[in-house]
């Protein structure tokens, strides 16, 4: 249970979800059923590739289909570019649903923070329109979030891989530190690279970086090779195998076949990396 200390009985908070988006269509549908209780959904995307390469639009497409959510566009800017490994324009978006999910609300509301992929459960969010969250906390839900790669057949047992966190429109207006607390429980699903395989060469050219394995070849990264790391369960950034999932997924996972079952392609072999990763 969450801490006494944060509780108080009848009280109904308003709570926000904001996400960054990247082309996770079908997880968006996941993230809405799971948000029913949420007062407001909104997310942004970023209309450039992590080196400044023009990308076009596609969150408007997501309002077409489920008006409730609202929909933004940031930029990178040239500070967040490079050619280092990692996911900086990945902050923008984020730090952009943010920004728009405080929007008008009262200092007590509460922002669900994460990536698309990242889903927090209808049963959490209903906890938390229960809870009056101090404004001087930040509410981490990624240490029992389930992680999964490609779909929900292939997890990553007692792995914290998640950005999810939660606090009030006060504390994220305050610009202060915040005290950080642990969600007790479970919390809900991270589903990394959860969209058809033909979507992960452009998801990576969106992150081009320069170096390590976000190096965009196609000499490297063929479609059967991709399809060969999700058919063994291998990480497109790492060597270690995954595991069958124990985890059971979303209800509403289960109407979209390619995301609780393998390829059912050939069996093809086990990838081999054609390149070294950098440390850092």
């Amino acid at each position: 249970m969450i801490p006494a200390t944060l509780l108080r009985l009848a009280y109904a908070a308003r709570v926000v979800v904001s996400s960054g988006f990247d082309r996770e269509f079908d997880i968006v549908d996941i993230k809405v059923a799971e948000s029913v209780a949420a007062d407001r959904i909104v997310l942004c995307e970023s209309n450039a590739t992590q080196s400044g390469f023009p990308r076009a639009p596609r969150l408007h497409i997501v309002n077409q289909i489920h008006p409730r959510v609202e929909t933004y566009s940031d930029v990178c800017t040239n500070e967040h570019f490079g050619y280092k490994l990692g996911w900086n324009c990945e902050d923008i978006p984020r730090s952009c649903a943010t920004q728009h999910a405080c929007d008008n609300e009262p200092d007590d509301t509460i922002v669900i923070q994460s990536d698309l992929d990242e889903i927090v459960a209808a049963s959490v969010i209903k906890s938390l329109k229960a809870t009056e969250l101090s404004s001087n906390v930040l509410l981490k839900l990624s240490r029992n979030m389930a992680v999964f790669v490609y779909g929900f057949f292939w997890e990553i047992p007692k792995t914290q891989y998640s950005t999810t966190k939660a606090f009030t429109c006060g504390g994220y207006r305050s610009k202060k530190p915040l005290k950080v607390i642990e969600y007790p429980r479970f919390t809900g699903w991270h589903c990394s690279y959860c969209f058809p395989v033909d979507e992960y060469l452009s998801k990576m050219h969106s992150m081009l970086k320069g170096d390590g394995w976000l190096s965009l070849s196609d000499h490297y990264w063929s479609m059967e090779m991709l399809y060969s790391f999700r058919q063994n369960g291998i990480p497109l950034n790492g060597q270690t195998p995954m595991m069958p999932s124990q985890t059971k997924p979303p209800a509403s996972a289960l109407l979209k076949a390619y995301l609780t079952q393998n390829t059912a392609m050939k069996n093809l072999p086990k990838p081999v990396h054609p390149f070294t990763f950098p440390m850092h």
